[in-house]
């Protein structure tokens, strides 16, 4: 079932966490990632936030990601899924979204706050796709393309000059990629 699972706090500090099948990856009121490698494949949601039941509506859980490598791949799920909140202040999140709606990278019932750090994450086609909050200090891009594209396809992102901010390519076919980085900056063409 879970990889990890708490009915309140989970809080990763460090180290290299590697859950290779499960349900939901890492379940738990309130999830921490301070630092670390963690790495998580799962068939529904690879992280979720929850105070225990499924719902729509905000339920007071969070996610918070301070700092360290996270790396979410769910085939069937919501990779970063929080029934509440979501709050960025540090770190790589990875994304590899599920093969079809009505799932998506990211779903959030709260607010998500993006402040620092790098996302990346790709999806299929839904009008339920959730990118970081307009309050966020860090910019975020978000594209939905027309058709599908291949997992041969890569995702790149150049700045004015021709240097790339990322290159990534999605496990699954893709019709959505949301990238936050704060080498994007307002004014810039890329």
């Amino acid at each position: 079932d879970d990889g990890i699972h708490a009915t309140n706090n989970i809080v990763i500090n460090s180290g290299d966490i590697s859950i290779t099948k499960s349900e939901e990856g890492i379940e738990g009121k309130f999830i921490t990632y301070n630092s670390g490698n963690i790495s998580i494949v799962a068939n529904d949601d690879a992280n979720n936030s929850t105070a225990g039941h499924r719902t729509e509506a905000n339920d007071g859980s969070y996610t918070y990601i301070n700092g360290g490598t996270l790396i979410l791949n769910s085939a069937t799920g919501d990779p970063l899924d929080s029934n509440g909140s979501i709050s960025m202040t540090g770190g790589t999140v990875i994304i590899h979204g599920p093969k079809s709606q009505p799932e998506v990278p990211i779903d959030y019932n709260g607010t998500f706050n993006l402040d620092n750090g790098i996302l990346i994450a790709s999806g299929p086609s839904s009008n339920m796709t959730q990118v970081p909050g307009s309050s966020s200090k860090q910019n975020t891009l978000g594209i939905m393309f027309r058709s599908a594209k291949s997992t041969s396809t890569l995702f790149n992102v150049q700045d004015e000059s021709g240097n790339s901010l990322v290159t990534f390519q999605p496990a699954r076919s893709y019709s959505v990629m949301i990238f936050s980085s704060a080498d994007l900056v307002n004014g810039k063409t890329y």
